[in-house]
């Protein structure tokens, strides 16, 4: 299981740096020491208090952001072990010790401090919103980071947000697309691209890790007007007026081009830098 922690938490920067300094991942919510659900009077309280002792009980890969001018673009990876303890602790601003904060607390091990500029899926990806919550996107990511097992080389250890990114870069790359018309991925409900060719011709494309049929189909409807390209799990080919992609091909042709395996390493998690 990998779960995400946003520190949304009275505090104040040393406060923060002290519980990355020492691995903990803190909840706050009333200023008391109490990890007992029933202590608390709101519902997000008493929720975040089950989630945390859930977690601890049964061990997580953790992913968490602190926030604070330091902390900025960072994120603190680690294993949260199976019977962990969850207990209430009091941290002083050690400039100001008369600013205090009563947290609760758990401690990760086998920490890893990794830059959001090296790994940027793992900030497209974040939950938006709660402070506690299981990481369904992270998909294996952050138990890889943190044993250190490399991702496989492969189209499937990219998050769905990074295959758009790709699947544009392909048609860039094979000068069948020119200008984008808007941001990559959800953009209209049937089309992840919209862009501009060389001569003025609109560009559409779908990308999916699926062989969704009705989203084939939908796109029939633009077929007449721009040049438009299904990207998916199904064999290169042609349906009807739409070219079809496998995005085990765009993978495969864009890690043999030197302009773009860099790009694809790093969208695998390889080669970023790490403390």
């Amino acid at each position: 299981m990998e779960i995400f922690i946003r520190h949304k938490i009275d505090n104040t920067s040393d406060v923060l740096q002290q519980l990355w300094e020492q691995n903990f991942i803190a909840l706050h919510y009333e200023d008391i020491l109490s990890t007992d659900p029933d202590a608390y009077q709101e519902k997000s309280a008493k929720d975040s208090m089950k989630r945390m002792k859930r977690f601890c009980e049964a061990g997580a890969y953790v992913g968490a952001v602190y926030g604070g001018k330091q902390l900025q673009g960072k994120i603190l990876i680690g294993e949260l072990p199976a019977k962990s303890r969850f207990f209430g602790k009091t941290f002083t601003d050690r400039s100001d010790p008369a600013k205090g904060f009563s947290y609760k607390v758990a401690q990760l091990v086998r920490t890893r401090t990794l830059s959001l500029i090296d790994f940027p899926v793992l900030a497209s990806i974040q939950p938006r919103q709660g402070a506690l919550s299981e990481w369904h996107s992270a998909n294996g990511i952050i138990k890889a980071l943190v044993t250190k097992t490399p991702m496989p080389f492969s189209v499937n250890s990219i998050h769905t947000g990074q295959l758009e990114v790709l699947c544009y870069e392909y048609l860039r790359h094979k000068g069948l697309l020119s200008n984008l018309l808007a941001p990559i991925g959800r953009t209209m409900i049937d089309l992840d691209i919209l862009a501009l060719d060389e001569r003025g011709g609109r560009v559409i494309g779908q990308v999916t890790f699926s062989d969704d049929q009705e989203k084939l189909e939908r796109l029939q409807t633009y077929s007449g007007c721009a040049s438009v390209y299904f990207f998916s799990k199904r064999k290169s080919g042609n349906h009807g007026r739409i070219t079809c992609i496998a995005i085990d091909d765009v993978f495969e042709e864009m890690r043999n081009s030197p302009a773009h395996k860099r790009m694809l390493e790093i969208m695998c998690g390889r080669g970023g830098s790490t403390n």
